[in-house]
């Protein structure tokens, strides 16, 4: 039977068969860098210079950064409004790698154990590892997001770890919530300065409606220049299309929601595992009798559950 102490990096890897490697240039715009990442549903990717070496990873974290930074306040004159959205979505990659602070530049060879890898993804900010072989090329990127897959696909070899541990025993911080009638822009900024991936969307009574992360800025339309604006300063409630009254279902009609993802504080943790690989989201909320947000649970909550200092 499997453990974590004879697992290793190479497991990881071998068993995403999916697995394509989407590379991005320096010069790259940020507006091609922002469709890149949604066309190919990802929210980073590693970025090489003129030499074909690399230079970083590019994190949806960097560009939201950049967002607030550029939007934040926005010119009532239209030509210098223009001029905010050019310079958002012209600006080259290279100039926005880590500027947020919370993207480490973190990498791990091919053969190390599962155990490394378990303590890397569980820092603080840390979304993804670089994986390098025996000649330091990288030949691959693994997300927590993949870490918790595989752990999840190995639950039966792993099942002393799912056992006893209930949804409320691993949310470690407490949940930021935006009511749905601010705006997108305020999400963001949020997001930013409370230094977290994502937050809740919740209406006037406190009653969970949906979430808002930084991935969500690959939604808005940075090209061709000009409609991101619009994205940006909308109410929450019509970004997410969320029908809070019968005059809102009529408008929104069948557009897609982005309805929250949640579990009960007493659901196991292969409940919260099964839910968020099923869903393919990057964090839960943990909700009462009355649908109130009392809890959020991240990638990271999970993967510190199976990390060594949890033995």
């Amino acid at each position: 039977m499997a453990t974590i102490k004879n697992l290793s990096v190479k497991d990881v890897v071998e068993t995403d068969t999916s697995f394509n490697l989407i590379c991005l240039d320096e010069s790259d715009s940020v507006a091609d860098v922002i469709v890149t990442l949604g066309k190919n549903r990802i929210i980073s990717a590693p970025v090489k210079n003129g030499n074909n070496q690399l230079s970083g990873i590019i994190d949806m974290l960097d560009l939201i950064t950049l967002c607030v930074t550029k939007f934040s306040k926005v010119s009532l004159l239209a030509m210098e409004s223009w001029q905010q959205m050019e310079e958002f979505a012209q600006k080259q990659v290279k100039d926005v790698l880590n500027i947020s602070g919370r993207n480490p530049d973190l990498s791990i060879s091919y053969k190390a154990p599962l155990s490394e890898l378990l303590l890397k993804l569980s820092q603080p900010n840390a979304h993804r590892v670089a994986v390098y072989n025996e000649v330091k090329d990288v030949v691959g990127l693994i997300t927590q997001s993949r870490l918790v897959n595989v752990l999840f696909e190995r639950r039966e070899e792993l099942k002393s770890r799912f056992t006893g541990t209930q949804a409320s025993q691993i949310a470690s911080r407490p949940v930021e919530s935006i009511n749905m009638n601010q705006f997108v822009i305020d999400a963001f900024k949020q997001i930013w300065d409370k230094q977290v991936t994502g937050i809740a969307v919740v209406d006037d009574t406190g009653k969970l409606v949906g979430n808002i992360s930084a991935t969500d800025l690959v939604r808005t339309h940075v090209k061709p220049i000009g409609p991101i604006l619009h994205d940006l300063y909308q109410p929450l409630k019509n970004f997410n299309n969320i029908r809070a009254t019968t005059n809102d279902k009529v408008l929104m009609g069948d557009l897609p929601s982005y309805p929250p993802i949640t579990v009960h504080p007493s659901d196991t943790l292969e409940t919260v595992m099964k839910t968020v690989v099923d869903n393919k989201v990057h964090r839960v909320y943990l909700v009462d009798d009355s649908f109130k947000p009392v809890g959020v649970i991240t990638l990271g909550d999970i993967i510190k559950m199976f990390a060594p200092q949890s033995e």
